[in-house]
């Protein structure tokens, strides 16, 4: 395990000294951190011993590359992707990161209801501790009886919650990055010692797995609302001394923050947990990137010691940018997309069809998931979303919005949905792709021509009659793909040049519904 020793925000560098946030009683302190520590000695062996008879099935293909290899399924039990040995991080999360800090209690009490076990968030936030203490103080309702009892959470890992949090572009450098981090477990400690419910030596502690990111490799001025130098001038004074500004040196930067990362990552995997002081565990459990583009990914895989676990970024990469997609996917670093929602969903009305096609398929998993015996809801839209990226093992951090929302995409709710088909899996990322770039979908519609002379295929309007010219020669042998419409009707003709008359005429009626493929062959045996 990897354990942060409890710290204090000092002006000066990364300096630890347990207890230094128990006040008063010392003796209480020391009772209760000798019992913890004998219990977390005793939840390791166990944890050991689980961890050698449990196999870990990873959510859809998250080693292969995208399209190879023969559908995966997705274990509905436990869609979770493997961090590292003993670990296993949830695939489905809340992001609380602009979350008014009113609500962040009640929204993580709600959502840990649902089984949430991922909290997404960020230094620059500042809710960190809140985080913490709402945790601190959910774990306990589960052994007293009380607000608990309708709960079902026979497949929480309740003693182990994973929190995401972020080092800000001002704090890029190694002697501000360990500063950040510092100050981000200062918070997540203090959140647990100002929990409302303290546990006594019975009741379970939880363990807090922390991902620590870079949430972004630079400050860049062509983006509207960063502020380099505002920013920069209202750090403290500590942060300042710590290290020069990190927007004059934007190439290099980052390369020191990593190297923070990875000292704290690997010298905190070095000590033993017996070694520990600490009112709950506080572990950081992997280091990873936010927002990182392609070649500053090449240079990090060159250059670093520990590869990153974990990738934040943009939905858009997934479909958009395949070749920072594939360098991921390449080295086993875990894709977490952000801006599901509004990146897809809330373009409904630019690209309607695209729209209708989750909506199709959501009311086909709908009839798959009857068929199998599963109690479910509607599966919206937004499921069919979340579940085609948790099957192609990317794994989704949604903004916490509304309860009904939250429920919605929660992990149980996504991993009751069916495994989707190859092609429905090809239509929703279609479909996807359309919603992201407000262009609409349609029919693709293929033509193959078996005849030994060339045909025209003209479209016939359906009101009128009239007909129009979509193809004015298709060669003999060769086939050729127009975009159309449901119910549209075409009518392949072939022009005998040596007799000057048409000698054949065949429809074709599109019978296929948006982001789907048809194809037609005309041939001398349907001649008229």
């Amino acid at each position: 395990k990897n354990i942060i020793p409890i710290v204090m925000r000092q002006p000066k560098p990364f300096v630890s000294y347990p207890l230094s946030l128990a006040r008063g009683n010392m003796s209480y302190y020391l009772i209760l951190l000798v019992s913890i520590t004998i219990m977390m000695t005793m939840m390791t062996l166990v944890e050991s011993s689980l961890s050698s008879s449990d196999t870990m099935t990873t959510a859809a293909g998250a080693q292969q590359g995208q399209g190879q290899g023969q559908d995966n399924e997705l274990d509905h039990n436990t869609a979770q992707h493997v961090i590292n040995a003993t670990t296993k991080l949830p695939m489905v999360g809340v992001g609380v990161g602009n979350l008014r800090r009113h609500l962040v209690d009640s929204v993580l009490m709600s959502s840990f209801d649902m089984g949430y076990l991922l909290v997404d968030t960020a230094r620059a936030s500042r809710n960190e501790a809140l985080i913490a203490k709402t945790i601190s103080e959910y774990i306990p309702l589960q052994e007293d009886g009380g607000a608990s009892n309708s709960r079902d959470n026979s497949n929480h890992e309740l003693n182990n919650i994973h929190v995401i949090t972020k080092v800000w572009y001002t704090h890029l450098g190694y002697e501000r990055t360990k500063i950040s981090v510092q100050e981000s477990m200062e918070e997540i400690v203090s959140g647990v010692l100002q929990s409302s419910r303290r546990m006594d030596e019975t009741e379970p502690s939880a363990v807090l797995r922390v991902h620590v990111l870079l949430h972004w490799p630079r400050c860049n001025d062509r983006i509207e609302w960063m502020r380099c130098q505002e920013e920069e001038d209202a750090l403290p004074q500590y942060v300042k001394d710590a290290g020069p500004p990190p927007h004059l040196d934007k190439e290099n930067a980052w390369k020191g923050s990593w190297r923070a990362l990875e000292d704290l990552y690997l010298e905190q995997q070095q000590k033993q947990p017996q070694q520990q002081t600490q009112p709950q565990q506080v572990v950081i459990e992997s280091v990873g990137v936010s927002n990182f583009e392609l070649q500053d990914m090449k240079t990090l895989l060159k250059e670093c010691r520990v590869k990153p676990s974990m990738y934040q970024g943009n939905v858009w990469i997934v479909l958009h940018n395949p070749n920072l997609y594939n360098v991921l996917r390449e080295n086993g670093i875990l894709f977490q997309a952000y801006n599901v929602m509004n990146g897809i969903l809330k373009r409904r009305n630019d690209a309607p069809n695209a729209f209708s096609v989750l909506t199709r398929i959501g009311k086909q998993l709908d009839t798959r998931a009857t068929m199998q015996g599963e109690e479910n809801n509607r599966i919206t839209e937004a499921m069919v979303v979340m579940a085609w990226l948790v099957q192609e093992g990317i794994s989704v951090v949604p903004r916490a919005s509304s309860y009904q929302h939250r429920l919605e995409n929660s992990p149980s709710s996504i991993a009751s949905v069916p495994s989707l088909t190859r092609e429905e899996k090809e239509q929703v990322r279609s479909a996807m792709s359309a919603l992201m770039r407000g262009e609409d979908v349609k029919i693709e519609a293929t033509f193959q021509n078996n005849l030994s002379t060339p045909v025209k295929i003209q479209w016939r309007n359906s009101q009128t009659g009239k007909e129009v010219a979509v193809m004015q020669s298709l060669e003999s042998g060769k086939m050729s793909t127009i975009q159309t419409h449901p119910g549209h009707v075409f009518v392949a003709y072939n022009d005998d040049k040596n007799q000057g008359n048409m000698i054949l005429r065949k429809e074709f009626k599109v019978t296929v519904n948006y982001g789907e493929r048809q194809y037609f062959t005309i041939d001398g045996d349907d001649e008229l």
